[in-house]
């Protein structure tokens, strides 16, 4: 609109004196109209977007991955916990395995993703070629997500996480949901989202390569990712030292529990019971920062 504003000034500027002094414009109402509204934009739709399903692309499409990895998260925390896999393996190799189950994790989690979008897609023109960029970039996104959550779980304290999450949910979906050109400037910020930014990139696969935003995309989102994986890198370190520690304290209370077994019924009683209930507890702390948030694994045994 910015332009046809500036082009219709610049009409009146070198023709409004000439069309005044030799246009009917006082007897016919045709040249008056034209007179008064010389330059019109035209509406051209480069790619007809008509199914139902397209409200969710710059919503659920962006909330979905992000409540995906938490909930793995979750029950990836609560499997290492069955197995005790952060004590039983190294930092380099727990690094590795949590690494390799992310990746197959987000792949097939965007695979469904990117199929859920084609298998609604009704009368929409997209072609494979299109769906395959479409699960590369969903694939990056949900990657960046597990990572953030992974770090957030690892030094947020628990009862903070939700509140993390939510917040993490809600600056992202914000930044989808309107343009930023139509928001006061503070707003702009929203282009370090990384949900912003895969939808602007959603949207030029989608037509056809309109609009290119490639340049302050794919930076933006690499950016994010590469720092998630250097943060995760000391988060893992982090949560094997703690499982470390929660061992050890495990194993010094057992052994207060054995060089007790001597005393006196009555000093059991007073003094070794409320000794073990200090040390279940501090044994618990300890193991929720490295293990936690998890949920119990019922169908999985040691």
């Amino acid at each position: 609109m910015t332009l046809v504003q500036v082009t219709r000034s610049a009409f009146y500027a070198r023709n409004a004196s000439d069309v005044m002094s030799t246009a009917p414009l006082s007897t016919n109402p045709a040249s008056l109209q034209a007179f008064l509204d010389p330059i019109q934009a035209t509406e051209t739709n480069i790619k007809v977007t008509e199914q139902g399903t397209r409200v969710l692309y710059n919503t659920i499409l962006m909330v979905m991955p992000i409540l995906q990895q938490f909930f793995f998260m979750m029950a990836l925390n609560g499997i290492s916990s069955q197995f005790q896999v952060l004590t039983k393996l190294g930092p380099t190799a727990n690094g590795l395995l949590r690494m390799c189950i992310s990746f197959a994790y987000t792949f097939v989690g965007s695979l469904c993703t990117a199929g859920y979008i084609w298998a609604f897609r009704e009368s929409w023109a997209v072609n494979s070629n299109q769906f395959a960029l479409c699960w590369m970039i969903i694939w990056l996104y949900m990657h960046i997500n597990f990572l953030i959550v992974d770090i957030l779980t690892s030094f947020v304290p628990l009862q903070f996480i939700p509140f993390c999450i939510l917040t993490w949910v809600i600056i992202n979906i914000a930044s989808t949901i309107s343009s930023f050109e139509l928001n006061p400037g503070f707003f702009r910020w929203g282009y370090a989202l990384p949900a912003h930014e895969v939808y602007q990139v959603l949207v030029q696969i989608w037509s056809d390569g309109c609009e290119n935003q490639l340049y302050r995309a794919l930076p933006i989102l690499f950016s994010w990712w590469i720092a998630g994986i250097v943060l995760v890198v000391i988060a893992m370190r982090h949560r094997c030292q703690s499982a470390v520690a929660a061992e050890e304290t495990a194993a010094a209370a057992k052994e207060k529990d054995i060089s007790q077994t001597n005393l006196s019924r009555d000093s059991s009683t007073q003094e070794i019971i409320p000794r073990d209930r200090q040390d279940t507890v501090e044994v618990s702390q300890i193991e929720r920062t490295a293990y936690w948030p998890s949920y119990p694994t019922p169908f999985v045994r040691e």
